[in-house]
């Protein structure tokens, strides 16, 4: 790390010039770090040089302003919605509830904000993080983000990308993990007792320097540690006492407060809302606003908002221009939270029941009240530090760990401290790689802190992981997975409450909706792609809807948004396949307004098998190119994309073949398109590969060569560990596959005049409907018919006349049931997965 110490006024200016060049030459540093106490100039610098390099050709400056970062010259006008403004959504902002899957996974974030960057061609790009440990928790994840994958983000963007950050120390930078190599650090000095004449000097013109003046300065400087703004605070206070001696902050505080009242009187603000106001105001631990402080103090959002206003006007407090108050003087600050503590304690339990009904996610804020008010760790206050250490695992919140760490070490008792760290080791060995994980360890310390008296949310949310846990690394039909997943079932249809206690005043118990719906979104695909419950999905997809619409908690209600349009987009689950088309809709608008590429895509590509179900084969192969274009324009990988690759050509062949003149044609077609889905073969056991086999499989059928046949049948047995997938009776095949190849099989038995055989599989199969299709029996009911008639009358039958011929429906009934009336059946590809 190169480290140059700067000192004095001019020497600042002097650097914002040097830094400014350097980035004008393309000689600039990748990573530069400003550091120093309060008030020393930072701030000042990094603004100056971010808007002289936003005026440099071809170049894009921004700085991080509440939770975003924005360009310098849209600070004035605060946009909403800019394709230049660097904003997690949404759809992303609403994601640090603990959730280990999705698209709110790191990966995409990242693809979010590097698409947003590339409306950019040819441009270089500065990102300025003004004020680390104090900023909003999206900014630093954004900056994480960022820095994380800046070699991978220039070469995407060809082009270069620096970083400009301020704090007081380099500790917490250096926490993010950046390495301390890459960073040139420039250490501000505090000011001394001539750069305070010199700054009092410009902004107080009629400033007579007296002797008195110089020793006042002497002891200002002292009390505000070079701190300009604590500086010019003091020196206003003095000047208007007309005193010749400097009395200590708490005094000045006392005096400019009561000033406050006096200036409140006069817009009709009586003393005591003043003071309340002010006060409890600086109990935030984070920027706030008129409607924060009003439902806090219970008092009117004008009082407030003209009360706070004066406030600014008395440099107690800043407002930016989203408005948005903060105290820019920690000593201002530390003095006032003092006085609201004695004064009136009850008001932290107000901060903690605010942030438990408007932003139920900020675990460690409500913990912090919580602690705060009590001086100790309660109950509710220990779920609490517990469900915010489960977030750190998707959040990006890189000091989150330490602020819980500081709370537990300072708070907790000796077995609290012991329960905190079997929850951490627990957790460490949730994310290990289940090859190097000791599962009996594991379920062992499962088992031991069950038994702990844990808050009922706390102990929701490890069942959750548990269960998330074996469901990734074990058989679907584990008895201590049907057993979690039943827990966990109970606690997602039950309100999940924090122990209610004794306090001054009453705080309305809330039902964790959060951890609810984290739930919910956990068990869903267990429940449909493993129980084939499909019934108590639609429950439980209605049941999410309800916790989210019924629930004031904005980050829940976000939470809950985003789960439902997951629904969505798996609709084909749920409701019949010609009813899907609002629910893909209203998928694709959330994921669009959102901008949640990586979901959007998910959504077309699902959208498109289904439309192959349908028969709108155009429609199916120009969704599949669609969500391919947008990956590409965004840099998205999509998962298995081999699923959107066999929905096209499954797609495709079936458009050929229905527009096909001769038999012959559809053969060739076959043929090709066989060997297309060969290349998609990973030879690794997923779903998705035995789709692919399925498929290949039923074409090999279709153009009459058995022995390709076998072979992917025996493939497929062996990637699935089974001895025949054909067997109707093997419950521990998936039904779908069990369905299909019975299916295969019935049909060579009748190609071959196999009758008896034939017979015997025809009956092995009737009434049997894999659960996924339940929902189109009567399909299915009509094909059972048509198969023992053919067996009955002993009729021949070719794989294309197998496939288009053995059912006999009017024309209208075709249209609905071409997919599920084929002999030999082709199968789509959907994500139904959550992870």
């Amino acid at each position: 790390m190169e480290h140059e110490m700067i000192t004095g006024f001019s020497n600042r200016d002097k650097l914002i010039e040097r830094l400014v060049d350097s980035y004008k030459n393309k000689t600039a540093p990748e990573i530069i770090l400003l550091t120093g106490p309060a008030g020393c100039g930072k701030s000042f610098v990094a603004n100056n040089v971010v808007k002289k390099c936003e005026k440099l050709s071809r170049m894009r400056s921004y700085i991080n302003r509440g939770d975003s970062f924005i360009p310098p010259s849209a600070v004035g006008s605060m946009p909403k919605l800019r394709v230049d403004n660097l904003s997690l959504s949404a759809g992303f902002l609403y994601m640090s509830a603990g959730l280990e899957v999705g698209a709110h996974r790191e990966d995409s974030q990242y693809n979010h904000l590097k698409a947003l960057l590339r409306s950019f061609p040819n441009h270089r790009f500065l990102f300025c993080l003004d004020g680390l440990s104090s900023a909003h928790s999206q900014v630093k994840s954004m900056a994480q983000l960022l820095l994380s994958h800046r070699e991978d983000l220039e070469s995407a963007l060809s082009s270069k990308v620096y970083f400009l950050v301020t704090d007081t120390s380099d500790t917490m930078y250096l926490s993010m993990g950046s390495g301390a190599e890459r960073i040139t650090h420039f250490e501000l000095s505090p000011y001394d007792t001539d750069d305070i004449l010199e700054y009092l000097k410009s902004r107080h013109l009629e400033l007579m320097i007296t002797e008195t003046v110089k020793q006042n300065i002497l002891q200002i400087q002292k009390i505000s540690g070079g701190n300009l703004y604590l500086a010019d605070f003091l020196f206003v206070d003095l000047t208007s006492q007309n005193k010749d001696y400097f009395a200590a902050l708490e005094y000045v505080i006392k005096r400019r407060l009561a000033k406050l009242k006096t200036d409140g009187l006069n817009k009709e603000i009586s003393e005591s809302d003043m003071e309340d106001i002010i006060l409890s105001s600086s109990l935030a631990i984070q920027p706030f606003t008129t409607t924060e402080i009003s439902s806090i103090t219970n008092r009117n959002d004008n009082t407030v908002a003209n009360s706070l206003d004066i406030a600014k006007e008395e440099a107690f407090l800043d407002k930016s221009l989203d408005c948005f108050y903060d105290f820019p003087c920690f000593q201002i600050k530390s003095a006032l939270e003092k006085q609201s503590i004695e004064k009136r304690r009850e008001r932290l339990l107000h901060y903690y029941q605010y942030y438990t009904e408007n932003e139920q996610d900020e675990y460690y804020i409500r913990a912090f009240y919580l602690i705060k008010y009590y001086r100790a760790i309660r109950p509710q206050a220990f779920a609490l530090l517990g469900l915010a250490y489960t977030s750190r695992f998707s959040s990006i919140d890189f000091d989150l760990l330490s602020k819980i760490d500081d709370a537990i070490s300072k708070y907790g008792t000796s077995e609290q401290k012991e329960d905190f760290q079997e929850i951490k080791d627990f957790y460490e060995m949730i994310v290990k790689s289940p090859g190097t994980q000791d599962l009996q360890e594991l379920h062992t310390a499962y088992l031991r802190l069950k038994r702990k008296d844990f808050d009922v949310p706390l102990k929701a949310e490890l069942s959750r992981a548990y269960f998330h846990y074996l469901y990734r690394t074990h058989s679907p039909y584990n008895q201590d997975l049907k057993l979690l997943f039943e827990e966990c079932l109970s606690y997602a249809n039950h309100e999940i409450l924090l122990t209610d206690s004794v306090n001054p005043i009453k705080l309305k118990p809330m039902d964790e909706i959060i951890v609810r719906l984290n739930i919910i979104y956990t068990v869903a695909p267990y429940l449909l792609d493993v129980l084939n419950r499909d019934d108590e999905f639609t429950e439980l997809y209605k049941l999410s809807l309800s916790l989210s619409n019924a629930c004031s908690s904005k980050s829940a209600k976000g939470l809950g948004q985003y789960i439902e349009n997951v629904f969505n987009r798996k609709a084909f689950l749920f409701v019949n396949q010609t009813q899907c088309a609002p629910y893909y809709e209203r998928a694709k608008s959330y994921f669009s307004r959102n901008q949640i590429w990586d979901e959007m895509c998910l959504t077309l590509v699902c959208q498109a098998g289904t439309d192959i179900v349908i028969q709108q084969y155009d429609d199916a192969q120009e969704l599949c190119k669609q969500a391919q274009e947008i990956a590409d324009r965004y840099g998205i990988t999509l998962p298995q994309p081999e699923k959107l690759q066999n929905n096209f050509l499954i797609a495709e062949f079936l458009q050929a073949e229905a527009q096909a003149k001769s038999e012959k044609v559809c053969l060739t077609k076959a043929r090709q398109t066989i060997s297309k889905l060969k290349k998609l073969l990973h030879k690794k056991p997923c779903a998705t590969e035995f789709v692919i086999l399925t498929n290949i499989c039923s074409l090999c059928l279709y153009c009459g060569n058995d022995q390709r046949y076998l072979k992917y049948k025996a493939m497929l047995e062996r990637q699935m560990t089974c001895k025949d997938v054909s067997d109707v009776r093997d419950l521990d095949i998936d039904d779908f596959y069990r369905y299909y190849f019975a299916w295969f099989e019935v049909f060579r038995m009748i190609r071959d005049g196999n009758w008896e055989m034939a017979e015997q599989l025809s009956q092995s199969v009737h009434g049997f409907i894999p659960a996924l299709f339940k929902k189109q029996e009567k399909f299915w009911e009509m094909k059972d018919q048509a198969l023992a008639d053919v067996i009955r009358k002993r009729i021949s039958m070719s794989a294309y006349d197998f496939c288009h011929n053995l059912v006999h429906v009017n024309r209208r009934e075709n249209t609905l049931s071409r997919f599920f009336f084929r002999g030999l059946m082709l199968s789509d590809l959907q994500y139904t997965s959550y992870n």
